[in-house]
């Protein structure tokens, strides 16, 4: 049996076609001021759309999924979104907005290694790709996994950080995760 004391408005579909190993699912939500809705989701990376609008994925890796964020206005009207990922494993654990609307998204994503010569930057949309370093005939992401990123109310790119110190190890770094 089911109960409900409220009717729907609205509801919106979107997501690709792959094998995650993880069911595509709203993560996060957070409401701001004006009403808009704004959502992260791990997403497959084969025939990405978001409400019907196609959107690019990024890494060639099918095992590891992209995530989304995505907003809609309070009548369900989609507004933007976003998606960020690379080869390796990508976690966008918490959203929030402030008071004008911004939006603001934590989480964690693995420095991809060198695989047969290639490595896939971390990209943050089109909006920022994280900067490869190359040494040696060899390169890699940024060592650093966790991560703060600000989109204004419409969504265009504010800024980005990562909030750890330089120089950490390997072991150092697989011990960090993203909270609220």
């Amino acid at each position: 049996f089911s109960l409900s004391a409220q009717t729907w408005q609205w509801a919106k579909g979107g997501g690709g076609e792959g094998s995650l190993n993880n069911p595509e699912s709203v993560v996060d939500i957070a409401t701001d001021a004006d009403g808009n809705v704004t959502i992260i989701s791990p997403v497959d990376k084969t025939n990405l759309t978001i409400d019907g609008h196609p959107r690019s994925a990024w890494g060639f890796n099918q095992q590891t999924p992209n995530y989304t964020i995505a907003q809609f206005s309070c009548n369900g009207t989609y507004r933007w979104s976003k998606v960020i990922g690379s080869n390796q494993t990508s976690i966008i654990s918490g959203i929030e907005t402030d008071a004008q609307g911004n939006v603001y998204a934590v989480g964690k994503t693995v420095p991809d290694a060198d695989f047969a010569g290639f490595v896939e930057p971390i990209h943050f949309d089109p909006d920022f790709v994280e900067p490869l370093t190359c040494a040696f005939g060899s390169c890699q992401t940024v060592k650093k996994s966790l991560f703060i990123i600000k989109y204004d109310k419409n969504g265009v790119f504010q800024w980005y950080h990562r909030p750890q110190a330089d120089g950490l190890t390997d072991t150092q770094n697989a011990g960090n995760f993203s909270i609220d």
